[in-house]
């Protein structure tokens, strides 16, 4: 099953943005897909169903093709630009629905869902 959306980014440090959309998701689920895109790549993984917005919500990990991925080479990032944010909320503005599948309060959705 695809618990990750791959989204190919223009004109940002990364090359792509994956966004989990299960909150049990982990990083290591995206492995395979990381090992499909044949090049190098900066990918950042956005955490917001499992996580939630707080410090440990991106991730980052510089790929390599053709060598094994490194699960302690993935990295917390804590400051990600405005762009990279407006992505991700467009991301769950469409998808308003898997804010069901979070981890979150009811309060807590009803206050993300009116930000939308």
């Amino acid at each position: 099953m695809n618990t990750f959306k791959k989204i190919k980014l223009k004109n940002s440090e990364y090359d792509y943005l994956f966004i989990a959309i299960e909150s049990d998701t982990t990083v290591v689920e995206a492995v395979p897909v990381i090992k499909k895109i044949n090049k190098n790549a900066k990918i950042l993984f956005d955490m917001f169903l499992k996580q939630g917005n707080n410090s440990r919500r991106f991730i980052e990990y510089n790929y390599v093709n053709n060598e094994e991925i490194d699960i302690n080479k993935f990295n917390i990032v804590h400051n990600v630009s405005d762009d990279i944010h407006n992505t991700t909320k467009s991301f769950f503005k469409k998808n308003i629905l898997l804010l069901d599948n979070g981890a979150f309060s009811n309060k807590f959705k009803l206050a993300f869902k009116s930000q939308l």
